[in-house]
């Protein structure tokens, strides 16, 4: 790679920096996020977790980081960071220089990379990991010994970090059976040292595999739900029904120009491991339902990898590739806008599994301002619980859920009666109160927390219940809602 081209991927990889470090704090943690700062407190914990790899390395980096969003933040942002120059990396071979910062540029730009890099999750890490494993699986191909042990290693903590990314077995077999049959006892050497390691959580797998079948919120796929995902891919979550419909009309043109690229087993290596674990994955989702954007996130720059594919033969027509960039530039440009303002303006199926991340601080103020020894703090949606719990703490302020369970979805309602915690756990938690077995309760007041998942300024169904028997046993004498939230009063009745 020349200087020039050098000095390019730079200034795309410092633009990746900026977008990513751009209000990286500037937002409360929300449920998941609250969560995961409180589990892998506990080692133990972050072991049973199904992406252990990630829970560890966030142990040991709340005990070296500031506790503040933009350093805790930081971790995955620099996950993603770093899946710049390595998608880079891969690109190139497969691609010439120019297309390749240009795929390169895209990645950076990515508004659902900028997402899961601003978010305290696992899903950058595993993107990250994705990247590596292709690249060093392809580099161990062409190169050998040293690269076969680096795709050893990557591989297994992919699976450590990820589930999911067993599926990337699939196109790896698929590839070294066509263009590389030689190279097969290698490959199977290193899954089989990979899938062993893997095994050591074999209960943990076998468990979780069982509870999710039987519990997880989303739904098999629909065919809608297979574009969504790819429109998803290109613009975020946060654009318009609109902007989602033409980003996929205008990644067509790449996707036509994509099969036409030479030699034909690059072509192919892109489109087996983008297109083979994103259609299985659909596939396995009538099975056990993780068809979802998020849990596909990982193969998400192998989609913008056989896209760019494509770009060569648009760089012949200089106009017409200028036009098309600043379209596609564009559209991701008001995409980011409106996730740095935190605006959805599209329906749930468009961004399922998340929504606004609206503040939590203010509410935990105003209740630890007002909360009086002897008080309660009830909760009955979880996606006041973690947040609430992580920010006043596990101490002084006493906190249960409330539930009825018959006005719980499946979900929730298995996940709430049905885990048991471990005896050896550490960290703290906020026990339920089934309030359909109870007809008193001990507390003279009770702080009730009520909101839905949205945080819309509704309540939902099941707070709507909650409510009404906290009503009929208590005196109202104070509502105020805060961000979305509803907080309520409710004093003991006199008997």
């Amino acid at each position: 790679m020349g200087k020039k081209h050098f000095l390019v991927l730079l200034l795309i990889i410092c633009l990746g920096v900026i977008l990513r470090l751009y209000q990286l704090g500037g937002r409360d943690f929300w449920y998941d996020e609250a969560w995961k700062l409180i589990s892998s407190r506990d080692l133990y914990t972050s072991y049973l977790d199904h992406r252990p790899l990630f829970n560890f390395l966030l142990h040991f980096w709340q005990k070296i980081s500031p506790q503040n969003e933009f350093s805790l933040r930081l971790l995955p942002a620099l996950f993603s960071i770093l899946t710049i120059p390595v998608f880079f990396l891969l690109s190139r071979e497969l691609m010439p220089p120019a297309p390749s910062l240009w795929a390169t540029f895209l990645l950076s730009v990515s508004p659902l990379q900028v997402w899961y890099a601003q978010e305290l999750r696992a899903y950058s890490l595993i993107a990250f990991l994705v990247v590596l494993t292709v690249y060093l699986f392809l580099k161990a191909i062409k190169e050998g010994r040293k690269f076969w042990v680096a795709f050893t290693i990557s591989s297994i903590l992919t699976f450590y970090t990820s589930y999911i990314t067993l599926f990337l077995l699939i196109p790896e077999a698929v590839y070294l059976y066509y263009y590389h049959p030689r190279e097969s006892r290698k490959w199977l050497l290193a899954t089989l040292i990979s899938i062993f390691f893997f095994s050591l959580r074999y209960y943990s797998f076998l468990y979780q595999f069982v509870f999710f079948t039987q519990s997880f919120w989303t739904v098999p796929p629909t065919a809608k739900d297979f574009f969504i995902s790819l429109e998803n891919f290109n613009l975020g979550y946060n654009a318009t029904p609109f902007a989602f419909h033409f980003s996929l009309l205008l990644s067509l043109p790449l996707i036509v120009f994509a099969f036409k690229y030479k030699p034909r087993e690059k072509r192919d290596f892109a489109l087996i491991f983008f297109l083979f674990p994103y259609s299985f994955a659909f596939l396995f989702s009538f099975l056990l339902p993780v068809f979802i954007t998020r849990q596909l996130f990982a193969f998400s720059a192998l989609y913008l990898l056989f896209l760019s594919l494509g770009l060569p033969l648009f760089l012949k027509k200089k106009l017409f590739f200028a036009l098309y960039m600043i379209f596609w530039v564009s559209l991701a440009s008001v995409s980011l806008f409106c996730h740095y303002s935190d605006i959805m303006p599209s329906p749930l199926p468009y961004h399922s599994g998340t929504y606004p991340k609206k503040p939590f601080k203010p509410l935990a103020e105003f209740l630890r301002r007002n909360f009086k020894k002897g008080d309660l703090i009830a909760h009955t949606n979880p996606g006041t619980v973690t947040p609430l719990l992580y920010y006043l703490g596990p101490g002084e302020y006493s906190q249960r859920y409330f539930i009825i369970p018959s006005y719980q979805d499946e979900y929730w309602r298995r996940n709430i009666l049905e885990w048991k915690v471990p005896e050896n756990l550490s960290i703290p938690v906020i026990p339920p109160v089934d309030l359909s077995r109870k007809e008193n309760l001990p507390y003279k007041r009770v702080w009730l927390v009520s909101s839905d998942w949205a945080r819309d300024w509704n309540i939902d169904l099941h707070s709507r219940r909650v409510r009404e028997w906290l009503g009929n046993r208590y005196r109202l004498v104070e509502e105020k809602w805060l961000d979305g939230v509803s907080v309520s009063l409710f004093v003991k009745k006199r008997q």
